[in-house]
This record gives C-alpha cells, sequence and structure tokens, in this order.
C-alpha cells in the first residue's frame, strides 16, 4: 500500500511538474458595435424599438493556465458610446449607453504557430447605464430635460484571441467576439422606480486589441 501510494505521490508530482501552471495578465482597448433592441409592453401588446450603435472602451483580462493548452479567463470590461446624436436648428438629443462588467471564461489554444490562436467561451454580469438629454431653444431661451435608466444582467461570449509574442513575456493581442443572449433587465429610472416591463438586449460584435504580459 505506501509502495503504491508513494508512485502515485511521485505521478502527481510529475505531472504537476509538466503541467506547471502559469499567469498572464493584459489590457487594451475595446471596440462593440450593439444591436440594441428595446422591448417595451403596453397593455399587454410589446413594441421593440431598434437603436444600432458602436461603442469604445478598455478591457482589463488575467488567465490561470492549468496546462499549455487549456486556461481560465477573468476579465472586467467598460464600454460607452453614443446611441443618438443629432442636433436641429431649435432642438438637440443626446443619448449615450455605458455597459460595465466581469466576465469568466474558458479558453483553449488551438494553435502555436506561427502566432498563437485561442478560443473562448464564458459569461459575464453587466451593468448598463444610459443618459438622454433633449435640449429646445424657444424665444432665447433654452431648455433642457435629462433622463437615465440603469439596469443589470447576464449575458454570454464566444471569441477568439491571436498573440503575437514580442519577447518570452511580452505579446501583442488582437481578439475578436460576439455578444449574445445579454439581456439588460431589473431596469430603473432615475428617481429609482422599476421598470417593469421593458428590456434591452445588448448583443453584437466586439473586437480589442491590446498587449499580455506572462509570468
Amino acid at each position: 500500500m505506501k509502495k503504491a501510494i508513494s508512485i502515485m505521490v511521485v505521478m502527481f508530482l510529475l505531472t504537476f511538474t509538466v503541467f506547471a501552471a502559469y499567469y498572464d495578465v493584459g489590457a487594451g482597448l475595446t471596440y462593440d458595435s450593439f444591436s440594441f433592441v428595446e422591448k417595451v409592453k403596453v397593455e399587454g401588446e410589446t413594441t421593440e424599438t431598434k437603436m444600432p450603435h458602436d461603442a469604445l472602451g478598455v478591457n482589463i483580462a488575467g488567465t490561470y493556465w492549468f496546462t499549455d493548452t487549456l486556461g481560465v479567463e477573468a476579465s472586467f470590461d467598460f464600454a460607452k458610446g453614443d446611441v443618438i446624436n443629432m442636433s436641429l436648428d431649435t432642438l438637440s438629443i443626446k443619448a449615450s449607453s455605458q455597459l460595465i462588467g466581469p466576465s469568466v471564461a474558458v479558453k483553449y489554444l488551438v494553435l502555436k504557430s506561427p502566432v498563437f490562436v485561442n478560443v473562448k467561451a464564458g459569461a459575464g454580469y453587466y451593468f448598463y447605464n444610459s443618459t438622454n438629454k433633449v435640449t429646445r431653444t424657444s424665444g432665447g431661451t433654452t431648455v433642457e430635460e435629462t433622463s437615465k435608466m440603469k439596469g443589470n444582467g447576464f449575458g454570454m461570449l464566444v471569441g477568439a484571441e491571436m498573440l503575437h509574442p514580442v519577447t518570452n513575456s511580452l505579446a501583442i493581442k488582437a481578439n475578436a467576439g460576439y455578444k449574445l443572449f445579454t439581456n439588460i433587465k431589473n431596469l430603473k429610472d432615475q428617481d429609482d422606480n422599476e421598470l417593469t416591463d421593458a428590456t434591452i438586449s445588448m448583443n453584437g460584435l466586439k473586437l480589442g486589441f491590446g498587449v499580455i504580459y506572462s509570468f
């Protein structure tokens, strides 16, 4: 029994040595193309408003690699963009949205040469904020009305990432992905009143560019 246990311990140590875990951390800029579909139910009927828009943001991520090919990534995203930005002689309308939140994904390395390529799939929990500002000018008098809305919800992300090593520890990364099933619920207005009959979908393409440092 003792001999069998000793062999198992040695095999475990050898396995741990061969598949020693390592970390990498990275940061970069992101571009999001949101579908932005708002659904509101009024008296049993649902109206749908589509306002696709672009957003720029930042991403901070860290990956724990269990083996040379399998890892888990934890990341934090922030993206903000204009939904509407319209200005006429006496009327100005500007609406902006912001999406921020953490996510976790499983990563798998599929290619090591000539560049490193991995694929990933995961989920995140996002916090949404929007600000609508309407400015009217009449007879030399300007009136400004501002309304806000906030909410949160889960979403999923699938994508791929390409790494080009610069040194043994530093690499340039470029990634592409798609947010799906990102439904923002628990919506509230600026007075903290619940909007129980409204949901917002924030699916769309996500691109990124940055650097990664391994240690």
